[in-house]
């Protein structure tokens, strides 16, 4: 056998066996963001959770986090761990762990959900495909889809449910309030979008409360031609339009609290983000959609 194949199978040998690799899930230092809405509506806004310490139980070691179950519903507390390719949570008043992700499974192979939304004492779920991803950081992680005759779901290795908060996965194909997982980020850097372009994850734009916020609004949503934008307080100076693969379809400079733009000669129908920078240095991301 020459040197030349030897190398090239020694290579395939070795990328599968990292592609296999299990991927932790991050116990501090980390951040998951989310779109949130409330209504049947294409208005979400950002909505981010960290877990805040490390808790001892049961002779195991856990990371504490603090969590919306639904959109406007109580705050609740959940203790998780991972274990090798498996992931538990504790959840509020209770010291009883619940399985909610297990990256062991392969297609066709059932996955029995007892925890989160949606999920009415059991949902049974078939894994219907699985590839590998590489985040930003370099790591290959496995993703696996699942489904059954009325509830499907995406899991992500390291990093949870893209259809719901991480902790309280859902599996559903339509809601009409929840949670989309939009950025996810690990000590402070974002390694993984659901936009396909982390450059559109800022977290300090995400986790902001500043003033533009409360006071933005724009509307009608979907849009078919003029995308009325209007700031109550703040004087917007630059609009930019991205599309969910992360290029720039355009951007212009206003001075204005009250604007009105045409999509409809400039964007084909789709989804984007409507980015609007405000006059205080503030940022908002508004999804939309163009029909």
């Amino acid at each position: 056998m020459s040197l030349r194949i030897f190398f090239s199978i020694f290579i395939i040998i070795l990328s599968a066996h990292l592609l296999r690799a299990q991927v932790a899930f991050p116990t501090l230092d980390a951040h998951w963001c989310y779109d949130a809405f409330t209504e049947l509506s294409f208005d979400p806004y950002p909505y981010c959770i960290s877990p805040s310490e490390l808790v001892e139980l049961n002779g195991k070691t856990y990371s504490k986090i603090s969590y919306y179950p639904h959109p406007n519903e109580q705050e609740q507390e959940a203790l998780y761990r991972g274990e090798g390719r498996k992931f538990y949570v504790i959840p509020q008043d209770s010291t009883d762990e619940i399985l909610i992700y297990d990256f062991d499974l392969e297609v066709g192979d059932t996955f029995v959900a007892t925890w989160g939304w949606q999920i009415w004492g059991t949902e049974t779920l078939e894994v219907w495909s699985t590839d590998t991803i590489i985040t930003t950081d370099g790591v290959a992680r496995k993703r696996i889809s699942l489904q059954n005759d009325s509830s499907s779901g995406t899991w992500v290795e390291g990093i949870g449910s893209e259809n719901w908060i991480f902790v309280y996965p859902g599996y559903t194909v339509w809601l009409d309030a929840g949670y989309f997982a939009s950025c996810h980020f690990q000590e402070e850097a974002p390694i993984w979008s659901a936009f396909s372009n982390v450059e559109l994850c800022d977290l300090d734009v995400l986790t902001s409360t500043s003033e533009i916020n409360s006071s933005f609004d724009f509307y009608p949503n979907p849009v078919s031609n003029i995308l009325n934008i209007n700031s109550s307080e703040i004087n917007i100076e630059k609009l930019k339009i991205i599309d969910l693969s992360g290029n720039t379809v355009y951007q212009e400079k206003i001075q204005s609290q009250n604007y009105h733009l045409e999509v409809g000669s400039i964007l084909e129908p789709g989804v984007y983000l409507l980015q609007a920078y405000g006059s205080d240095g503030s940022t908002i991301t508004k999804k939309f959609i163009k029909i």
